[in-house]
C-alpha cells in the first residue's frame, strides 16, 4: 500500500499541490506567530539609558498617594516633584552635584521629538563629541545625529542658535545641549540630581524625605523619560501575536481540512475504480491517511522554514511601525516551530480522517458508473480499463 501511495503522490502531484501549498503556509503563520509571542514574552530586562554613567541619581518623589475608604490609592505623577534644597544641600557636602532638566526643543529643520538638556549632564548617557566643541555661549548648542552641522544657525521657540559641535544619536532621543546657564534659564525647575559620591552616603542623605530615590545600577532607568513604555509596548505586543497566532491556528485548522476534503473528493472515480480492481475500504483508508502524512511531513518542514525567513522580517515591521520598542528582535527559540510542525501534521492527519471514511466507502459500481462520463478536475490520465490493469498489479 506504501507503495502505491507513492506512485500515487508522483502521478497525481497536481492534485497535492494545493494541500501542500495550504498546509505549508499554515504551519509557517503560525511559527512566525509562536516565534513573534515567545520573544515578546521573554524579552531582555531594559537597562538605563540618560545615566548609563551616572554614579547616582536622586529623584524627587514621582507618585502621589491618597487614603480612601477602600484603602489607598497610588497614582503616577506626570512629572517627579523637586528635590528639596536642604536635601540638595547635604549632598553637595558629599561630592559634585549636576543638576539634570530636560524639555522640549523645536527647531526649524529639526526632529519633531528634541530634548533639550545641560552639556554638563551628556557625559552621563554618555555623548561623544564627534566634531566641533561644547557649548561655551547662551547662544551656543550642540545637536545630536546629523540633522545638523557645526556652523549652521536654527530658528526655535528659544531663539536663533548656532551649532557648534554634534555628539553621534544613542537611539533613544533626539538631543539639543545648551550650556547648563542657558538650560537652566530655559527649564528653571530641576527634577532629578546626579550626585558623585558614594551610593549609601547618598541614600543616608536623602533619608526621611518622603518619596525622594536614591537610584544606582539597573534602578537608574527609572530617571530615564517614561520608563515603563516598553513593558507597555510588549503587553500590547503580546495582545497582538496572541490573538494574531489564535486566528492563524483556527483559519489554518479551516482551510487544510477543507483543501484535503476537496482533494480526496474529486478522487471518487480513481477510488471506484481501485475498488474494483480489488482494493478493501480499509486500503483505500490506509492510502488516503498515508498521504496525508507524506504530504503533511513535508509540508509543515517547509512551513518551518518558511516561518524562520518570515519572522525577523515581522519583528523589522513591528519596529519599523512602533508597534515594538527599538531593539525588540526574534529570539533563537526552537519550541515555537515544533508546535507548529507537530500542529500541521495533526492537521493534516485530523483533516483526512473524515475524508478517508468516505473514500473507503466509494463502491465499484461509481467508477463503472463514471467510466463512460469526461475526465473532470483531478481524473486521472489513464483510460479506465489502463487504471485498472496498473493499481490491480500494485495492490496484488
Amino acid at each position: 500500500m506504501l507503495s502505491t501511495t507513492l506512485g500515487t503522490l508522483r502521478t497525481r502531484w497536481v492534485t497535492f499541490v494545493g494541500s501542500f501549498v495550504a498546509l505549508s503556509l499554515g504551519v509557517a503563520l503560525i511559527a512566525v506567530m509562536g516565534q513573534a509571542l515567545a520573544s515578546s514574552m521573554d524579552a531582555p530586562d531594559r537597562g538605563p539609558e540618560r545615566f548609563a554613567a551616572a554614579p547616582v541619581v536622586v529623584k524627587g518623589q514621582d507618585t502621589l498617594e491618597v487614603p480612601t475608604s477602600i484603602g489607598d490609592r497610588t497614582q503616577k505623577l506626570a512629572q517627579p516633584r523637586a528635590v528639596l534644597n536642604d536635601v540638595v544641600v547635604k549632598l553637595r557636602d558629599l561630592g559634585t552635584v549636576v543638576e539634570d532638566r530636560s524639555f522640549a526643543v523645536r527647531a526649524e529643520g529639526g526632529p519633531a521629538d528634541l530634548v533639550g538638556h545641560p552639556w554638563s549632564t551628556a557625559a552621563f548617557a554618555p555623548y561623544e563629541l564627534y566634531a566641533g566643541r561644547a557649548p561655551e555661549a547662551a547662544d551656543e548648542v550642540v545637536v545630536s545625529g546629523d540633522w545638523a552641522r557645526p556652523g549652521a544657525r536654527v530658528r526655535t521657540d528659544g531663539g536663533t542658535v548656532r551649532v557648534v559641535g554634534t555628539v553621534g544619536g544613542l537611539g533613544f532621543e533626539n538631543a539639543v545641549f545648551y550650556t547648563d546657564a542657558r538650560a537652566a534659564e530655559l527649564s528653571p525647575r530641576s527634577l532629578q540630581l546626579v550626585v558623585d559620591a558614594d551610593a549609601a552616603a547618598v541614600r543616608e542623605a536623602v533619608r526621611g524625605n518622603e518619596g525622594v530615590q536614591a537610584l544606582t545600577g539597573n534602578a537608574r532607568r527609572y530617571a530615564d523619560p517614561d520608563p515603563d513604555r516598553d513593558s507597555e509596548a510588549l503587553t500590547a505586543m503580546n495582545a497582538v501575536f496572541g490573538t494574531a497566532g489564535g486566528v492563524t491556528g483556527f483559519v489554518s485548522v479551516l482551510v487544510v481540512a477543507s483543501t484535503f476534503a476537496f482533494a480526496v473528493a474529486q478522487r471518487r472515480r480513481e477510488f471506484g475504480l481501485l475498488r474494483t480492481a480489488g482494493a478493501t475500504p480499509g486500503q483505500i483508508r490506509r492510502m488516503v491517511v498515508y498521504e496525508a502524512l507524506v504530504v503533511g511531513v513535508l509540508a509543515s518542514a517547509a512551513g518551518c522554514v518558511l516561518g524562520s525567513y518570515g519572522a525577523p522580517k515581522l519583528a523589522e515591521w513591528a519596529v519599523d511601525e512602533s508597534l515594538a520598542p527599538r531593539w525588540f528582535t526574534m529570539g533563537a527559540y526552537t519550541w515555537p516551530y515544533h508546535m507548529a510542525f507537530w500542529t500541521g501534521l495533526f492537521v493534516a492527519l485530523c483533516g483526512v480522517l473524515a475524508a478517508s471514511w468516505r473514500a473507503g466507502r466509494t463502491g465499484p459500481s461509481e467508477a463503472l458508473r463514471e467510466a463512460s462520463l469526461p475526465r473532470g478536475v483531478g481524473d486521472s490520465d489513464l483510460p479506465p480499463r489502463e487504471f485498472i490493469i496498473q493499481m490491480k498489479s500494485r495492490t496484488g
